[in-house]
Parts: C-alpha cells; sequence; structure tokens
C-alpha cells in the first residue's frame, strides 16, 4: 500500500469486462512530505475520488479485489481517500502541511512531529 495524488483520469470506450463502470485514474506516488516519488501509473477507482486528491492505494494481485466482480487485470487500486495524516517526522516542524484537494481546494493538513 502506498500513497499517492491523482493526476488524471484515463477514458476508454472499450475495455474489459471487469471494468464495466469501474473508473481509471492515473495516480503518482508521492511521500509523507506529499512529494512526487516519480512513479505513476493507472488505477482503478473504488471509492470516488477526482483529480489533485491524495488517496491510500493497493497494489499487487489484490489490486482487483477492489473491482465489482474481485477479478480481473490490475495492478493499482484506491481504497481511501486521505483526508487526515499525523506523521510522526524528525526534526519536528513548527506548522502543519497543508492537503489541497480538486481546485486547489483545502481538505486536511499534517501535523509533522506529532506522535503517531
Amino acid at each position: 500500500m502506498y500513497l499517492a495524488r491523482v493526476v488524471g483520469r484515463v477514458w476508454a470506450t472499450r475495455k474489459n469486462e471487469n471494468y464495466s463502470g469501474v473508473p481509471l485514474f492515473i495516480v503518482e506516488k508521492i511521500d509523507e512530505d506529499f512529494r512526487s516519488l516519480g512513479s505513476r501509473e493507472v488505477a482503478i477507482d473504488s471509492v470516488g475520488v477526482g483529480e489533485g486528491e491524495v488517496v491510500w492505494c493497493e497494489g499487487g494481485k489484490e489490486a482487483a479485489f477492489a473491482l465489482p466482480s474481485r477479478y480481473g487485470p490490475s495492478d493499482a487500486s484506491i481504497v481511501a481517500k486521505v483526508d487526515h495524516l499525523d506523521v510522526a517526522l524528525k526534526p519536528p516542524a513548527d506548522r502543519p502541511v497543508e492537503i489541497v484537494g480538486e481546485r486547489g481546494i483545502p481538505i486536511g493538513e499534517v501535523r509533522k512531529g506529532s506522535e503517531a
């Protein structure tokens, strides 16, 4: 499992029958400071997210469990929309880091230095 930011959407008029009605998004892996790790992949959306949102993804064969049929070719699935994180980092900072969602609307914050 890993943190990611939704950076785009995939539109497909023809796709595997297991993906019928399932939105596909492009996600970019990020670290706990919301910095890009440079890796992008297509993920199925099982929770209803939008572009720019921070999400929790599942990789590997378990990613297909988020499909309605629980079967199909999938390397990644979005399994949670992240509203808030508490991350203990060193050295602690004195101000929170804001999480910005779709259209630049703040959706939460990470308080650096707080105990997890």
